[in-house]
């Protein structure tokens, strides 16, 4: 049984159990208690139970949700138009110098033509995301921003396949991307991730989790994309690395999402190797 199926049967159970009475109660609103229950409002995660929850729109939903430890992020939603589609949530540059607005909408667009829904998400402390941004780069809380925005995408109400979700983390992101994929491997309440992006990725994305402690978790398709003057720690893994890994060098310096403005063959790059891990 898939986790995806898993947690769909466990926000179930969470319903029924909480409208069922003694007394023959009435049947309870399954929206606003999943809302409760995620800590989300009902304009952000699956309120709308109409076909119209997946429709395709030229301009993203902004949209909020709320992390373990009570910080609410921001995000923008980007819908493939398609229910049981695949999903893949950015996570910028280190906060507060960078935000979202660090990932370009040609890079959006290209993810969405290869038919993925797309959250891009504010990490705490930047943008318009509340919480400390020391918090999302230093220590271990960072995680709990991916882990809420994957809550957000499982409970939205266009169905969305979690079993084809990846991440995508830009420099200090693949902190979090690593983070939340070494949690999230064999915890059935957290959809592990099918495929990740690490845009710059070095020393700092190790700090909590090492790659090679970690290997058993990471027996999947994964991209490091990275600039030549960054090459060092990214080359590093290449001796010995799990069939699913793939390199990918660029001349120059461009650092993280600068990738995508610096060469912007990176773009399709990065949404080929998507398309074809997921």
């Amino acid at each position: 049984m898939t986790k995806t199926i898993l947690i769909a049967l466990g926000l179930l159970l969470s319903v029924v159990g909480a409208g069922c009475s003694d007394d023959g109660g009435s049947t309870p609103d399954t929206n606003k208690t999943l809302d409760a229950a995620l800590d989300v409002g009902p304009a952000e995660a699956g309120a709308d139970t109409n076909p119209a929850a997946c429709m395709k729109g030229s301009d993203p939903e902004v949209v909020t949700f709320t992390t373990d430890d009570n910080v609410k992020l921001e995000a923008d939603l980007y819908l493939s138009g398609q229910a049981n589609a695949a999903a893949v949530v950015l996570l910028h540059m280190v906060p507060p110098a960078n935000s979202r607005a660090n990932f370009p909408l040609a890079f959006v667009q290209a993810l969405r033509a290869k038919g993925f829904n797309v959250l891009n998400v504010d990490r705490r402390g930047a943008g318009n995301s509340a919480g400390n941004a020391m918090d999302a780069y230093l220590g271990d809380k960072g995680k709990l921003d991916a882990k809420a925005a994957v809550a957000f995408l499982a409970a939205h109400a266009c169905a969305m396949n979690l079993d084809k979700l990846a991440l995508v983390g830009a420099s200090n992101g693949t902190t979090t991307v690593l983070d939340y994929t070494v949690a999230a491997d064999g915890d059935a309440q957290q959809p592990s991730p099918a495929a990740l992006v690490f845009l710059s990725g070095g020393t700092y994305t190790e700090a909590q989790n090492t790659l090679a402690a970690n290997l058993s978790k990471l027996q999947l398709p994964l991209l490091f994309a990275y600039p030549a003057s960054e090459a060092s720690w990214n080359d590093g893994f290449k001796t010995g690395a799990p069939a699913g890994w793939q390199f990918k060098q660029y001349a120059g310096t461009a650092h993280g999402t600068g990738l995508f403005s610096d060469k912007p063959d990176s773009i399709a790059d990065v949404a080929d190797f998507l398309a074809g891990a997921l």
